[in-house]
């Protein structure tokens, strides 16, 4: 809670599948992430890692039955929904623990010029509360399938590495599916507006803030060389946690679609200019909403490019070329 002081609480949190011990449990498998402090000295990092792995050996000897059966199980379950991102508890859950740590002392530093953490090197056991983050904060239905267009091929692909199971279309094949708009995605900002460099731009890609999502439902045409994914498979879980655009892990939060947010289709005013008018002509709704933008929104008012990108905005060719989500679900209706 505090990183300059243990005794301000810690926190129990399940993290996104980036991290191992999430990874692990996406593929329903008992995984623990060992991390060893840096301020120990090379040996004794060695050893702590050697004496863990010991012991996770010898457990996998003596209980291998029971972990065999948690993990059937828990690949069993099929979740509905299932949660993408996990927040704080409310009311919070707490437990207090005893922590065997390192004490710890605060000082003035004369370089940073602030705060500093100084390790004293004895031995601490402390009692601290620890604060469960385990209240779903993002859920999402699971569907029975998702489609993936044969121009995102490299996606498919993906997923196969993962070793999820991914069914190639023979044939072309039309479909009635749900499609995700993503009319607020952008760039992971900072407060002030600017690129956030930090968590915008991580680990060699540049990461996407998706927004408010839209939903519409929709036929689509699949090219033979598109690809099905059932959810109903051993990583169907981590099928959901890669292709849904709200999971923080997912592939859209990376970067995969940055294609979707470019606005490369345009229009000549030429072109607009009489269009719009015929719309405002055949469309009454459209024509009040028009009258009420010029009316309460002055900048909007004076400028052309603005005023007709407005009506460009509410033709079909905006939707299909801009930030539609190319990724489809599907749940199949029995009657």
């Amino acid at each position: 809670v505090n990183a300059k002081d243990l005794s301000g609480g810690n926190l129990i949190w399940m993290g996104s599948p980036r991290f191992s011990d999430s990874y692990g449990s996406a593929r329903h498998l008992p995984t623990i992430l060992v991390e060893n402090h840096s301020l120990k000295s090379y040996d004794r990092r060695v050893l702590g890692t050697y004496i863990f792995l010991k012991a996770a050996m010898e457990l996998l000897a003596s209980d291998i039955d029971a972990l065999r059966g948690a993990v059937a199980r828990d690949r069993d379950r099929l979740p509905d929904p299932l949660t993408l991102k996990w927040g704080d508890d409310d009311p919070v859950k707490t437990e207090t623990r005893d922590f065997q740590g390192i004490r710890s002392e605060i000082d003035e530093s004369d370089i940073s010029g602030g705060e500093i953490v100084r390790w004293t090197g004895q031995t601490d056991n402390t009692p601290v509360v620890f604060h469960y983050r385990s209240k779903p904060e993002i859920q999402v239905q699971r569907p029975d399938y998702y489609y993936i267009p044969s121009a995102w091929g490299h996606i498919a692909e993906k997923l196969i590495r993962h070793g999820i199971i991914v069914e190639l279309f023979q044939k072309d094949t039309t479909l009635d599916v749900e499609r995700y708009h993503t009319p607020d995605a952008d760039f992971d900002m900072g407060d002030d507006g600017a690129l956030d460099q930090s968590s915008a731009i991580y680990e060699g890609r540049v990461r996407v803030s998706p927004g408010n999502i839209e939903t519409e439902q929709t036929r689509v045409s699949l090219r033979a060389g598109s690809y099905r994914v059932s959810t109903r498979q051993p990583l169907g879980d981590l099928a959901m946690l890669l292709l849904e655009p709200m999971s923080p892990d997912s592939f859209f939060q990376w970067g995969y679609f940055l294609e979707t947010l470019t606005e490369t289709e345009y229009y000549e005013d030429y072109v607009m200019e009489p269009m719009a008018r015929q719309m405002l002509e055949d469309d009454p709704v459209l024509k009040q909403a028009f009258e009420q933008k010029l009316a309460n929104d002055p900048e909007f008012a004076a400028d052309t490019k603005r005023r007709l990108k407005w009506f460009y905005k509410q033709t079909p060719y905006y939707d299909q070329a801009y930030r539609v989500y190319p990724i489809y679900r599907s749940v199949i209706v029995t009657k």
